[in-house]
């Protein structure tokens, strides 16, 4: 099973559903998706002043980033230590 991310016109749309007091029913048949994917986007994005679509793409692009590793900081490091290294065992 694959998992398909909202886009930003799809939060744009629960956005304006949501404030216009329809519920997570109505909003998950609008978009084609289910109720507990719907409650989870609001639940998840949901800050001080209620859902935001800006903030909830915002949000998404900073948890993706989080969760890639860092492959050049990690190689960076292993060069200097193979150069450290190099140095110890030629003297």
């Amino acid at each position: 099973m694959s998992y398909y991310y909202f886009t930003i016109s799809e939060r744009e749309c629960i956005l304006l559903m949501y404030h216009n007091q329809k519920g997570i029913t109505q909003i998950a048949q609008a978009l084609g998706r289910s109720k507990s994917t719907i409650g989870r986007e609001l639940h998840r994005n949901k800050g001080r002043h209620g859902y935001s679509s800006h903030e909830a793409q915002n949000s998404y692009t900073l948890r993706r980033r989080a969760c890639k590793p860092q492959l050049k900081v990690m190689r960076s490091e292993l060069r200097t230590d193979c150069k450290r290294l190099r140095t110890v065992l030629v003297t």
